[in-house]
């Protein structure tokens, strides 16, 4: 699923919808323990696992008969190097967490198919390399296609890089000698390469992709792309539902639903529905089912229509309703509390600091007055060293220090009380000043 944008000088973009569905994974046939990822746009490249082998295919550029090479990934040389991006701060707090964090009362929107975006950008030097547009969309789209040594010819050597990087945005650090690693190629999330791309994940980074996913916001990984915009049409047996498509299981060898037929994506006979959180052995559920239960005090039960395989949208109880034993205030469908705010900013220890910082709100100008001042930065003590930001601020009032999360965010700054936090009786903050709560 792509699509090339090309932009010349003058700030002009020629878009061209790529219709050569000529991009395939697979596996070995009568191998369990293989796959296969190749593009035949331009004869065969890619590569092919049987159990703990990789072996590397591509055309041999002198040859007038089609002929081709394959080779043992080990025999691919690179220098042993160290990948782009080195955690070298002493405090490794994965990443930034402005406009991603979670709160306890948000709820895991999980259960849907998760999709990262992914942008690939060649510029003018890359472009000299390989002389013409086509040759670059082919070469992008195979190193796409293995995404599953910087500036190296062959793909694969592309496509480990780029999925170390998104290990990183993921929420993933460095491998150090407490992780275990079940291949003997290396793990992905290793700070060094060598001769031989990994092709695994560690047990450290397995556990920081679940934390991730529970302690952050990652809806936006359930914002499927529109296919109209970047599809050259549909293609039964990619995993999307398309423009007349019923369903799509992926493909034959991949599909495993009763209710899907792999080759036409189209429901089987006596099918209703294949997908969704409101269908059952290929019905659709009756409207009093469950599909998404209550997560907090904010949140509401959502029920099957009984007209639809999916589960409505989310529902929540109205801003201003008393939550967490009167200790906050509904707010878009959260209970925000400066407890747990300063838990989410310095780790599960931290508590909140005493009146006496919050005065500071009061001297610096952040709230109009001292019955405002619950509503402007916020102090926490204990937990972490540094707050989920990387950056504190440190005040010394009299003999009482206090400490400030510092976030250079423009749009959404979490060194600030989250607006509707319970900062009084019946007040709460509403972003960048607080007002009553009606």
């Amino acid at each position: 699923m792509y699509k090339a944008i090309v932009v010349f000088l003058k700030s002009e973009a020629l878009v061209n919808q790529l219709t050569d569905h000529c991009y395939y994974q697979g596996h070995v046939h009568n191998f369990e323990d293989s796959s296969v990822s190749v593009g035949l746009c331009s004869g065969m490249e890619g590569f092919l696992r049987i159990k703990n082998q990789v072996y590397l295919i591509e055309p041999l550029e002198e040859s007038l008969d089609g002929d081709h090479a394959i080779y043992k990934q080990e025999h691919l040389r690179t220098k042993q190097g160290a990948f782009g991006y080195i955690n070298d701060t002493v405090y490794n707090f994965g990443p930034k967490a402005s406009g991603l964090y979670k709160g306890k009362y948000m709820k895991n929107t999980g259960g849907g198919q998760q999709v990262v975006e992914m942008v690939l950008v060649v510029d003018n030097t890359e472009y000299k390399k390989f002389g013409c547009f086509k040759k670059i969309e082919e070469r992008m789209l195979l190193v796409a296609n293995h995404v599953d040594k910087d500036h190296n010819k062959n793909p694969i050597a592309v496509a480990s890089t780029i999925t170390h990087e998104m290990g990183h945005n993921l929420g993933m650090s460095h491998d150090d000698s407490s992780c275990g690693c079940s291949s003997n190629k290396g793990c992905v999330m290793s700070d060094t390469i060598g001769y031989v791309y990994p092709d695994s994940f560690s047990t450290c980074s397995q556990a920081a992709l679940k934390a991730f996913l529970q302690n952050h916001d990652t809806r936006c990984l359930l914002d499927v792309p529109n296919e109209s915009k970047l599809y050259g049409g549909p293609v039964c047996g990619n995993a999307f539902v398309e423009k007349g498509e019923d369903c799509d299981c992926g493909t034959v060898e991949e599909c495993n639903n009763p209710c899907c037929n792999a080759t036409t994506c189209r429901l089987t006979e006596g099918a209703v529905c294949a997908h969704g959180e409101c269908c059952h052995n290929c019905q659709l559920k009756h409207s009093s089912s469950l599909c998404r239960k209550s997560a907090h005090d904010c949140d509401l039960d959502e029920y099957c229509t009984g007209i639809s395989a999916f589960c409505p949208e989310d529902e929540y109880k109205m801003n201003g309703i008393p939550c967490n034993y009167n200790q906050g205030y509904c707010y878009n469908g959260q209970c925000p509390t400066h407890k747990e705010h300063c838990k989410t900013l310095w780790g599960a220890d931290a508590k909140v600091d005493a009146d006496t910082c919050f005065g500071y709100n009061v001297r610096d100008g952040t709230s109009k007055s001292a019955e405002h001042m619950m509503c402007g930065k916020i102090y926490c003590y204990g937990g972490n060293p540094f707050p989920i930001t990387n950056k504190r601020l440190t005040v010394t009032i009299g003999s009482k220090t206090c400490n400030m999360a510092v976030d250079d965010s423009a749009t959404d700054d979490l060194g600030m009380v989250p607006a509707g936090t319970k900062c009084g009786i019946n007040k709460a903050s509403v972003l960048p000043q607080p007002l009553p709560k009606h």
